[in-house]
């Protein structure tokens, strides 16, 4: 928690000394940060007005799984034969159980 909120104080520093510069690119060198990330900021900021919360990173992490692409018997297979010969990715692709099979 002491992490993210020195981030968000550093973030409100970012944004209100562009206030005061009026320069993104002064601003973000003086920051030593890229334009882009002041921007982002800055327009966050302007958005949100900067409420605490909503300056926090939201998350990286994919909305949705894809869907697995082997079924368990070839996963089962694929596991003994990396233990047994252990061979790569490619090796086990090229085997003829598993040629131009996919689900």
């Amino acid at each position: 928690m002491a992490i993210e909120n020195l981030k968000i104080e550093a973030l409100q520093k970012w944004v209100s000394l562009y206030k005061q510069l009026g320069n993104i690119s002064v601003t973000a060198r003086r920051c030593g940060i890229a334009r882009s990330t002041l921007q982002r900021w800055r327009s966050a900021a302007r958005l949100k007005r900067q409420d605490e919360e909503k300056l926090v990173d939201r998350s990286h992490r994919p909305k949705r799984l894809g869907c697995q692409k082997f079924s368990n018997e070839q996963e089962t297979l694929v596991l003994k034969i990396r233990n047994e010969f252990n061979y790569g990715k490619l090796r086990i692709c090229s085997w003829p159980c598993f040629a131009g099979k996919t689900k």
